[in-house]
C-alpha cells in the first residue's frame, strides 16, 4: 500500500486552523521549583485570584521560607508562574481533634513546623484560573508526594476551604457528602479525590475566613512506601533484657 499523504486545504486559513497549529500562550511545559524571595508578588496575585482567603503577606512567604524551604513551590509555563503551593511538616496526632488553622499553621507563618513529626500538611495549592486543565495543580501534587515519599512521612492532609456552603442550607458534613457523590459542584474537593487522596471528615471553624462559614473539609494521602522507623537503641537493649 501506498503511502497516505495529505492534501493542503483549498481556501483562505480560518481561526480553527490557527488554533490546530499554533501553541496556546503559556502551555509550555510546567516546571516546579522551589520558591524565591522575588517569587512573592506572583504567588500572592494567584491567591487574591483565588478568593480562598486572605492572600500570603511577605512576612507568612519568608517565613514560611526559612521553617521549610523544600515545601515551598512555583510551578512555571514558558518562565511564567502559573502556580503555588506551600507545606509544612506536622505532628497531627499532638493536636486536638479538630485544631484550629492559626495554632495548626502559625498563623499561616510555618512556625510551627515539625520535623520530627509524620504528617505532611499540603497548606494550599493556586494555580491561574486562564490555565485551568494545563496540569499545574497535578504538578505540584506531584512534588508534594515525592517529598512526602523521599521524607518517608506517614501522610499528606489538607484542610480544604468549601466555598459553595452555606450554613442555612445543611450541615457541612451532608454537604461534603453530596459534594463527594456529585450532586454538588465543589472543584477543590472533587479534584484532591481524583489525586488520591481520601475525605476524612468536617473540621468546623477551621479556616480564617469571612466570606462563608470556615469549616474545611479533611482529606489525606496515605505514603504507600512509608516504612515505620525501628526501635531506638535504649528499647532494643530492654527488649533484649526481658527477653534474657
Amino acid at each position: 500500500m501506498g503511502s497516505i499523504q495529505l492534501f493542503p486545504r483549498r481556501g483562505p486559513v480560518t481561526i480553527a486552523d490557527v488554533w490546530r497549529v499554533a501553541p496556546l500562550p503559556g502551555a509550555g511545559a510546567i516546571r516546579v521549583r522551589p520558591s524565591r524571595v522575588e517569587d512573592f508578588a506572583a504567588v500572592r496575585a494567584l491567591g487574591r485570584e483565588a478568593l480562598l482567603g486572605a492572600p500570603v503577606t511577605l512576612r507568612q512567604f519568608e517565613s514560611r521560607r526559612q521553617a521549610f524551604p523544600e515545601g515551598q513551590w512555583v510551578a512555571e509555563c514558558d518562565g511564567v508562574i502559573a502556580g503555588a503551593g506551600s507545606s509544612m511538616i506536622v505532628g497531627w496526632e499532638d493536636y486536638p481533634c479538630e485544631p484550629s488553622w492559626a495554632a495548626l499553621t502559625g498563623d499561616g507563618t510555618f512556625l510551627t513546623h515539625d520535623p520530627h513529626g509524620r504528617t505532611l500538611f499540603a497548606f494550599d495549592v493556586v494555580a491561574d484560573f486562564s490555565r485551568r486543565g494545563f496540569g499545574i495543580g497535578r504538578a505540584l501534587h506531584l512534588a508534594r508526594r515525592r517529598l512526602c515519599r523521599r521524607l518517608n512521612l506517614r501522610r499528606i492532609a489538607a484542610a480544604l476551604p468549601l466555598p459553595g456552603y452555606r450554613a442555612d442550607a445543611m450541615p457541612p458534613e451532608l454537604y461534603a457528602k453530596r459534594a463527594i457523590w456529585g450532586e454538588i459542584e465543589e472543584p477543590v474537593l472533587r479534584f484532591h479525590l481524583t489525586q488520591g487522596f481520601q475525605y476524612c471528615g468536617i473540621l468546623r471553624d477551621f479556616l480564617p475566613c469571612a466570606e462563608h462559614p470556615g469549616h474545611a473539609a479533611l482529606v489525606a494521602w496515605l505514603n504507600p512506601l512509608y516504612a515505620p522507623p525501628g526501635p531506638t537503641a535504649s528499647v532494643a537493649s530492654q527488649r533484649a533484657r526481658k527477653c534474657a
